[in-house]
């Protein structure tokens, strides 16, 4: 009988809480004056440290009278659509002179291209070239000069730089000249048109960081803080070298810290690796973290450190968008870890969502929590945290004695 009234109380205490949880929010803000149909909500940077992972708690609500009602939405990331198209070409020419190799390819769809990757029998090089297009073979129109490309291979590097961007063009013929070559063996060659547009983001301009120089691990560590916690999904750094540079790095979150004798000991996750090198453009982009502090680490090896001047973070913008049914007021609750992600139907419906649509403004900030079932009164106990007290302290007294009484039968026998 003591098992039941246990189990039973037990399960009230979860309900309760449970249902206390589901209906809480620490923030809210007003959408006032909606028309109905389709509407887009930017949603501002501020909302990012206050709402859980991947927004698995906002909650739109329409609110008029005794009635409730749960919109679904859809999370959209502001980030442009990528498209990339490999056009196919024929090669026709491989030629050498004084002057140095030449390879001469054929659009014959005369399709838009803007990159070539190069395939090169040689595995360590640094070589210039010059890429130039033509519509019949006799006037050439130059698209890129002295331009570099490279290969490194050995024990502790595997490094190629061989891809050729240029601006997006359709001549029916492409011809590379590489300059100054003593000899080389062109194994393939792939033809690309690549569009990449930027997208929308919040853009938080340059930030205050400092420099370590770990010459024990031939390390420098850039720790990068922010005043408040932020999303950030991109680190654009302006390095500043005269000599040519090749170095791994790493982008790492602090995850937790440490008391430990006295001093804190910060825990990182790591967040990006990837190369530093003085031919490609230092920019990164990764899945956003709301942080207020992360780490830069840069392996020297036995090269002298570069010089970061500036360090500018952003992060892709997100977007809720809905349907909204009715006009009038409503509510954009968030704040609530233990909340599970909704499943609405329209997640599999993204091709039906319109491209365009209305943008609507949210309100300032709200703490606390809207109410979202006003048409029935919820029981006391609900609302009365000292009554939830009082039922978890008796089912810690009636499995205690529970736990006692089967101490002292197994005692007796």
């Amino acid at each position: 009988m003591i098992r039941l009234v246990a189990i039973f109380l037990l399960l009230f205490c979860c309900t309760i809480t449970d249902t206390q949880a589901q209906k809480t929010y620490a923030y809210y803000r007003s959408i006032q004056s909606v028309s109905p149909g389709w509407h887009q909500i930017d949603l501002p940077a501020a909302i990012f440290p206050k709402s859980a992972r991947d927004f698995k708690d906002l909650r739109l609500y329409y609110i008029k009278d005794k009635d409730t009602l749960a919109i679904p939405y859809m999370i959209k990331a502001q980030e442009g659509v990528r498209e990339e198209t490999k056009r196919k070409f024929k090669r026709l020419n491989e030629s050498k002179n004084k002057e140095g190799y030449y390879f001469t390819f054929e659009n014959k769809q005369q399709a838009q291209l803007n990159e070539i990757i190069l395939h090169f029998k040689e595995e360590n090089f640094d070589w210039r070239l010059n890429l130039e297009g033509s519509n019949d073979q006799k006037q050439w129109f130059s698209l890129l000069e002295n331009y570099r490309i490279l290969s490194i291979k050995n024990g502790q590097t595997d490094y190629q730089f061989t891809k050729l961007n240029f601006p997006l063009s359709n001549y029916r013929f492409l011809r590379v000249q590489l300059v100054d070559v003593p000899k080389c063996k062109l194994k393939s060659a792939e033809i690309w048109e690549k569009t990449y547009p930027e997208g929308e983001f919040y853009d938080y301009g340059q930030v205050n960081f400092t420099v370590e120089e770990k010459k024990d691990l031939k390390q420098t560590i850039i720790d990068v803080h922010l005043a408040e916690k932020k999303p950030v999904s991109q680190v654009e750094l302006d390095i500043v070298s005269e000599l040519d540079y090749y170095r791994h790095f790493r982008i790492q979150n602090i995850k937790d810290s440490v008391l430990a004798n006295d001093q804190w000991k910060h825990l990182y996750q790591p967040l990006y690796k990837g190369v530093l090198s003085s031919l490609e453009t230092p920019t990164f982009t990764f899945p956003y973290v709301t942080t207020d502090r992360f780490q830069i680490v840069i392996a020297n090896q036995d090269n002298l450190p570069v010089h970061i001047k500036q360090i500018r973070l952003k992060s892709i913008q997100y977007s809720l968008q809905a349907n909204f049914p009715y006009e009038g007021d409503y509510f954009l609750a968030y704040g609530n870890p233990l909340l599970k992600r909704p499943n609405y139907d329209i997640q599999q419906f993204k091709n039906h969502i319109p491209e365009k649509m209305d943008i609507l403004a949210l309100e300032v900030e709200q703490k606390g929590n809207i109410k979202t079932t006003t048409d029935k009164k919820e029981p006391f106990w609900l609302d009365n945290p000292l009554i939830l007290w009082l039922v978890m302290g008796l089912i810690i007294l009636v499995m205690g004695g529970f736990t006692l009484k089967m101490i002292r039968g197994a005692a007796d026998s």
